[in-house]
């Protein structure tokens, strides 16, 4: 697909309802929102361009994903054994489409699922992003090969956490059931190659011995590749206690809290999160104890309307105070 000829457009309620058939009811969030008065903090435009990006990979990745389901026909049987010393003598060639199928299939769901985090992330301003989008948001586009497709995103389906979770749950159950599939018909060879891959899957290799992950996991991978894609932490889903203990220590790493600084002082971050701010512009801010507390607790699950400061400035100090509190501190 190429992606630099995809063109954005936005359907209204009445084009909408008339082209999907779906009955868009009035969002009650929606139409008595005032963000002025409801809303503590009005959100940087970065975190406008963040959701633009955001609704746009979301419903590109839908219909990629739809179109690698489809292909699951062509490239196995499901006549196929469900045992792997059964598949011993496939053809090499329809082992590798198979892997790269899934593969790829595991690539889509966690971009929808990395997606979906971040709206459940930003939830609390969620009715501000349908006020200003309207009810759905529609993506079409044009391939290289000159066909078209149409995409969207239904807001009243992303206005709750609950509804998001249960969006989540559904899409790894359903996504699994192909994976699972796709893997009963590796060979032995194959599924030994691939664990000897370490760059194969960063979670996998990091947390399975690079073996193929359970769908038992899917909170865990959630969690732990939205820190590593997003920098911060998630903390809207269990995780198990090795993920749990390993995310804490990132988190409490003193290069962590260096790497937020920066991110949070630059005037065009690419995060986009609505309200997280420290006070201070100073360079030489040093974050304290109380700072990385904030980082590794206070940032867990959604933020909040008023928005999160992370330091204020009569709690934070500079390089230069902390020096000269060392020299007049007791020998």
């Amino acid at each position: 697909m190429d992606k630099q000829r995809l063109v954005i457009t936005f359907s209204n309620r009445a084009d909408f309802q008339s082209k999907y058939g779906h009955d868009v009811s009035p969002l009650p969030e929606i139409q008595s929102l005032n963000p002025q008065s409801e809303i503590g903090f009005i959100p940087h435009h970065s975190f406008w361009k963040c959701m633009d990006y955001m609704l746009q990979t979301y419903a590109i990745n839908e219909h990629e994903l739809t179109l690698l389901h489809a292909r699951l026909h062509d490239v196995v049987s499901y006549s196929s054994s469900p045992y792997v010393h059964a598949n011993e003598n496939r053809m090499p060639h329809t082992t590798r489409r198979c892997t790269r199928l899934h593969d790829d299939i595991q690539k889509s769901l966690d971009t929808k699922l990395l997606c979906l985090a971040y709206f459940m992330k930003v939830s609390e301003f969620m009715p501000m992003v349908a006020n200003r989008y309207g009810p759905c948001y529609t993506y079409s586009a044009s391939t290289s090969t000159g066909q078209h497709f149409e995409s969207y995103v239904l807001f009243d389906e992303l206005m709750t956490l609950q509804q998001m979770k249960a969006h989540v749950d559904e899409t790894i159950h359903t996504v699994h059931e192909n994976l699972d599939y796709l893997r009963s018909v590796f060979t032995d060879h194959e599924k030994e190659k691939r664990k000897e891959d370490n760059t194969r899957d960063y979670f996998c290799a990091a947390y399975h011995g690079n073996r193929e992950m359970d769908r038992m996991f899917a909170y865990d991978r959630i969690e732990v590749l939205f820190m590593k894609e997003y920098g911060f932490p998630l903390g809207l889903f269990e995780t198990t206690p090795e993920v749990s203990k390993s995310l804490a220590k990132n988190r409490n790493d003193e290069n962590y809290a260096k790497s937020i600084q920066h991110l949070l002082l630059k005037t065009d971050n690419q995060i986009g999160y609505p309200g997280i701010q420290l006070n201070r512009t100073d360079t030489s801010l040093t974050l304290k104890e109380h700072v990385r507390r904030a980082l590794s607790r206070g940032c867990f699950g959604p933020i909040p309307k008023t928005g999160l400061n992370l330091a204020d400035s009569g709690g934070c100090i500079t390089k230069s105070k902390q020096a000269r509190k060392k020299a007049l501190s007791p020998r």
